[in-house]
Order: structure tokens, then sequence, then C-alpha cells
């Protein structure tokens, strides 16, 4: 087996990261990224589709976001 990259290097790996939260206007959002080992400090700014407010994710670039409106969060406050 023929190895294309220097040793001791990773090449080209990416990982899937799912990142959730719940916002602070009821709704839960979920996010699935992708990370470039090589790149390990690339950040992504991430808003929520209802509101806006902002969440800073480790990840190159999104590939998916989903929201989910919470049915009960308006008797629990």
């Amino acid at each position: 087996m023929e190895v294309l990259c220097p040793p001791r290097r990773i090449c080209g790996t990416v990982i899937t990261i799912v990142s959730t939260w719940r916002c602070k206007c009821g709704v839960r959002v979920m996010i699935v990224a992708e990370k470039d080992l090589d790149q390990p400090t690339a950040t992504v700014t991430v808003a929520c589709p209802e509101c806006g407010d902002a969440q800073v994710i480790d990840a190159q670039r999104i590939t998916s976001i989903t929201h989910e409106k919470d049915r009960t969060s308006s008797h629990l406050e």
C-alpha cells in the first residue's frame, strides 16, 4: 500500500460534527458541519433561524441546519 502524504501528518481527514443547542427563544437548533483536521482552528458563526441569536462552533463548513419549535416552552415561562 502506497502512502501519498508525508509521515507524521494527517492528510485530508474530515470529520462530521453535530452541534445542538436550545436557543433563548425556545427553538432547538441542530447543526451538522464538517471540520478539516488540517485546519484545526476554523470556526463558523451560526444564527438561530427564528431570532438570529448567534453561536460559534468549531467547524469549517456547515452541511445542514434544522430547527424545531418546542410547543411547551411558552408554558414554562
